[in-house]
């Protein structure tokens, strides 16, 4: 075994071990755009200040910007002469114009309309779903490599790390091989073993080679022939 894959084992067993003592990934915050969180009022009342404003207020007052109402009729026509922006700072001033709360409650509609929901927070959305599936790809990835340390592979285990073989994760190689030359998960075979240990050395684990010449000796010659043909 390389150093590198003892790493990545004990690595995977210790992440597990911390996942079940925190009582799984339950708990993980998925990273959001502050402003998703929060309603409209929040977001003004945050954005109105002048200094110490949070960094995510540009990208707030852009989206509203792209929002603000086009063709909502109010009494007062004065903000819908102004960009958001222009409308926000005056009306975050002590002695706003009459029509602020008008402005507000426009905004409030604009919010609420499902097109802006669509264009505001689908992006929002889709970003926390693909979050969601790295973390998952990632969890899963440890506890295989945790189970392989204990010799407790299961078949969803081997269907995994034969799909990262198949995408070309050359450490995935190494712990195929490894799993060969030991019985684990897989019946022992040696040639089965020097094949993925080479497969790893052509995808870049060049560190494997003393591994592979020691191998070669406990092939057997059908063994050694076929591997000969196969990395000819």
């Amino acid at each position: 075994m390389s150093v590198r894959l003892k790493g990545m084992l004990a690595a995977a067993g210790l992440a597990s071990s911390l996942v079940l003592a925190a009582g799984g990934a339950g708990g993980r915050e998925v990273a959001a755009d502050a402003w998703f969180q929060r309603d409209f009022d929040a977001n003004f009342a945050l954005c109105a200040i002048r200094d110490n404003r949070p960094d995510w207020c540009q990208n707030w007052i852009n989206a509203m910007e792209g929002a603000r109402p086009k063709t909502i009729s109010l009494s007062v026509p004065e903000w819908q002469r102004l960009t958001f922006v222009d409308n926000m700072l005056v009306c975050s001033t002590l002695l706003s114009p009459d029509w602020c709360p008008a402005w507000r409650e426009a905004m409030k509609l604009v919010t609420q309309d499902p097109a802006y929901v669509d264009l505001v927070t689908a992006p929002a959305a889709r970003r926390i779903k693909e979050e969601d599936e790295r973390q998952a790809r990632i969890e899963a990835w440890r506890t295989t490599l945790a189970n392989v340390g204990l010799n407790k592979i299961t078949p969803g285990d081997l269907d995994l790390i034969r799909r990262q073989v198949r995408d070309g994760n050359a450490d995935a190689m190494e712990i195929l091989a490894w799993m060969y030359l030991k019985g684990y998960g897989v019946a022992r075979n040696y040639g089965r073993a020097y094949e993925y240990y080479g497969r790893a050395v052509l995808a870049g684990r060049t560190d494997l080679r003393p591994t592979l010449d020691s191998l070669w000796p406990a092939l057997n010659e059908a063994q050694k022939n076929e591997l000969r043909f196969l990395f000819k």
